[in-house]
């Protein structure tokens, strides 16, 4: 979209070129959305997906105040993204802390059995 091209170039925030970093950032949003979608470790994936969002949505926000508002635009698009990875993150279950191995079984002591010794025969 010709309107990104202008908010990624007037902001200065771009490597190679604005078109270079727009298919960068596209190709990394869908990844992310794959990495949701399967269900990989979903708290971290959801915790990167909302922070990678609340920085690209101030940026856009700063350099293109005028597409606040806009009801087509990134912004409200990028504000309904992170109401949905904020319910992913409070839904998934949280990582259980794993234990360390349990100390090793005493051996045996050496006094005597206290069964008998006596063969039965039958």
């Amino acid at each position: 979209d010709a309107v990104e091209l202008e908010v990624v170039a007037r902001s200065g925030l771009f490597v190679i070129s604005p078109l270079a970093t727009l298919l960068a950032v596209g190709v990394l949003e869908a990844t992310a959305g794959l990495v949701l979608l399967v269900g990989y470790r979903p708290r971290e994936a959801a915790l990167a997906t909302t922070a990678a969002l609340v920085l690209i949505t101030a940026g856009v926000a700063g350099t293109a105040p005028e597409l606040i508002l806009a009801p087509l635009s990134g912004i409200v698009k990028n504000g309904a993204l992170i109401v949905c990875a904020a319910v992913v993150w409070s839904h998934s279950p949280r990582p259980v802390p794993t234990a360390s191995a349990p100390p090793p079984c005493p051996a045996p002591s050496p006094r005597a059995s206290t069964r008998s010794k006596r063969t039965v025969w039958a």
